[in-house]
């Protein structure tokens, strides 16, 4: 086979993840627990893949991918567990709404039912506003509050049924993690490039887990499982 010459290997040396890894470590936006990440990525062998030129052209989409990474390896820690804190979080920010709206309505109905008692709306009417008026704000009030079927949080990552046991399946050991972190980043690249870049993914999974020893073959799977996931557990509501 032939050799590369010294130009395509300098070329090569350029478009890797390597020099953008270095830029994201010395910015002083990069926390200390990413910063010792950063320099165990740095370590791997796949820091020096080549990657297509147009993923680390832009100076800042470039480092949004290494961030994107950091942020995937958290999610995919939480996915390992079998959580997805990013839903878990619009669920609870839901049901917040919910109870707030259920007390507005609470209000509104109490304000409606002693409005036909002229002492207790003369009293809400000197210091305060006609009872009418108090129980139509809070109704809509508890409208405007009230989380619409449709906002439903759909899930954020992929948590496979692949957690590394059983000899007959030959499961691979963390896999749920893997798993996790490939469909977060394939996300990721399909919102800032509207192409997936599997090959990318795949180096970036071998970076933040180098005993992953993960293949584009084998990223291009779990998507297509992770996909199969997002759409069956996403929310079917009826309006």
């Amino acid at each position: 086979m032939k050799r590369p010459t010294e130009r395509q290997r300098r070329r090569r040396r350029r478009a890797s993840f390597k020099p953008v890894l270095i830029e994201v470590l010395n910015a002083p936006y990069t926390s200390e627990q990413d910063k010792l990440h950063l320099k165990e990525m740095l370590k791997s062998e796949a820091a020096d893949d080549y990657i297509p030129d147009q993923i680390v052209a832009d100076p800042i989409t470039r480092c949004d991918i290494v961030s994107y990474a950091l942020d995937a390896r958290r999610h995919a820690e939480a996915a390992a567990e079998g959580r997805d804190p990013a839903r878990e979080q619009r669920q609870h920010q839901r049901l917040e709404l919910s109870n707030l709206a259920q007390k507005a309505e609470d209000l509104a109905a109490y304000f409606k039912s002693v409005e036909q008692y002229p002492g207790i709306a003369e009293k809400y009417e000197q210091f305060l506003l006609p009872l009418r008026s108090l129980w139509m704000f809070h109704k809509y009030e508890a409208e405007l509050l009230r989380p619409h079927p449709l906002t439903e949080p759909e899930p954020t990552t992929f948590i496979s049924r692949q957690t590394g046991g059983g000899k007959r399946k030959k499961k691979r050991a963390r896999s749920r993690l893997y798993n996790a972190f490939v469909v977060f980043m394939v996300m990721r690249m399909k919102d800032e490039f509207s192409k997936p870049y599997y090959g990318v993914v795949a180096t970036l999974t071998n970076m933040v887990f180098p005993e992953a020893a993960i293949s584009t073959s084998d990223v291009q799977e779990i998507w297509r499982r992770g996909g199969a996931y997002m759409r069956r557990n996403a929310p079917h509501t009826t309006q």
